[in-house]
């Protein structure tokens, strides 16, 4: 039983072997009988003839072909019914129409059904002949065939004809982010937790050719953290009365609390990587602080005394100088963010709509080389019960984020 069953399977494998050759052999043969019989003007006439010689070697009269740049054809694809008269129309019949295919990609065979296996050829075509006006017509275009081979009827067919739009080329990409966001502190009593934040803007993409470009673009980005803080007492703080008397304020909070919104508008430079659907962009951004960022504070009490070098002596609960205990909460904080050097991150997937439009879905990372906040002191109450944001704290602030981003692309040329 064992020896009739390895002979069943090796029987299978060489039958299998045999009609793979044999369909390769129709397809290959199809392309040739293809470059010939595009030359419709053989014989130096365009005939019926000629005209159904082409046509045969396709799966029907409407199967959809590119256009190829033939005028009044229109872009995109038409019937190859349409195709042959549109040459018959516009080519010169004395001149004959030359095609040479350079096959770049065989994809196939994929079994449809049982009598019916598919082909995708992918291949540089150069078209050229003569219109009837005695210009040169000349069309350089990467095509992809779709063929069908009939194994009842050991046929091979033309299903249709794309063009294959390059990927080379300026991509603009339109993309929404969101994720968490974070500002850090280094300042040893108080701890910070990110919060989500939302990103939206431009990218361009330069592609050289169809795996590597430069991207560059403009980003509108917001960084937040909440900041919690024990207990502070912050060092003396210069500053001038409503009489116009220098004096040291000096200032003890607890229970503290505080929102920080940092917003930038950022110009990236970097690299696009493309390959399989897969695509990377990775980089540096200069981000431009905003006048629109913004702290409060939701909780806490600061408790304000004030020291006057002149008069050596210091005064407590006076409120019309500022000097007592006061609640934080719901006060606005000054905040005042600095441009930086942001390294970014990019990694995803592309799919094509279309050849000259993508959607795309990327995980990224992405934050600050440097500090974003430098104080001249570590003070929050200023007097007259205004107050610094907590970063007035840190010896070091830096923004980072990660998130998703959705984006749409269209290529532009």
């Amino acid at each position: 039983m064992k020896n009739i069953i390895s002979s069943f399977l090796i029987v299978l494998i060489s039958a299998t072997s045999i009609m793979a050759q044999s369909s390769q052999k129709a397809v290959k043969q199809l392309l040739l009988s293809y470059q010939e019989k595009i030359n419709l003007s053989q014989g130096e006439e365009f005939s019926e003839e000629n005209n159904q010689a082409f046509l045969q070697l396709f799966y029907s009269s409407n199967a959809q072909v590119a256009t190829l740049g033939i005028p009044n054809l229109g872009e995109g694809q038409t019937t190859i019914k349409k195709f042959v008269n549109g040459i018959n129309e516009r080519f010169d019949e004395e001149a004959d129409i030359v095609v040479n295919l350079q096959i770049l990609k065989q994809n196939g065979p994929n079994d449809s059904s049982p009598n019916r296996k598919l082909y995708e050829i992918t291949a540089l075509q150069n078209f050229s002949g003569f219109k009837k006006d005695g210009s040169d017509f000349v069309n350089h275009s990467k095509i992809q065939f779709e063929v069908e081979y009939l194994v009842n009827q050991k046929i091979a067919r033309i299903v249709s004809i794309k063009k294959v739009e390059s990927k080379s080329g300026l991509w603009v990409d339109a993309h929404v982010g969101a994720g968490m966001t974070s500002i850090s502190s280094d300042y040893a009593d108080m701890q910070s937790s990110g919060k989500f934040g939302i990103s939206y803007g431009l990218a361009l993409d330069y592609m050289f050719n169809e795996h590597f470009g430069i991207t560059t673009g403009i980003n509108f980005s917001s960084y937040s953290s909440t900041f919690e803080l024990a207990s502070f007492e912050q060092e003396a703080f210069r500053t001038t009365d409503q009489d116009n008397d220098e004096y040291d304020l000096h200032a003890q909070g607890s229970g503290i609390s505080s929102d920080v919104n940092l917003k930038y508008m950022e110009i990236p430079i970097g690299i696009a990587i493309r390959y399989n659907g897969f695509i990377s962009r990775l980089g540096i951004k200069y981000g431009i602080a905003s006048s629109s960022s913004n702290a409060n504070y939701t909780d806490g009490s600061i408790t304000t005394t004030g020291y006057y070098p002149k008069y050596n002596v210091t005064l407590h609960d006076i409120p019309e100088y500022g000097f007592g205990t006061y609640s934080l909460s719901g006060k606005e904080a000054q905040v005042f963010p600095e441009s930086a050097m942001i390294g970014f991150v990019q990694l995803g997937y592309q799919f094509f709509l279309s050849e000259k439009v993508s959607l795309s879905f990327m995980g990224f990372y992405q934050t600050s080389f440097s500090s974003v906040y430098t104080a001249d002191s570590k003070s929050i109450a200023t007097g007259n019960e205004e107050y610094n944001s907590v970063l007035h704290l840190n010896d070091a602030t830096k923004i980072s984020a990660y998130g998703l981003e959705v984006g749409i692309g269209f290529k532009l040329f």
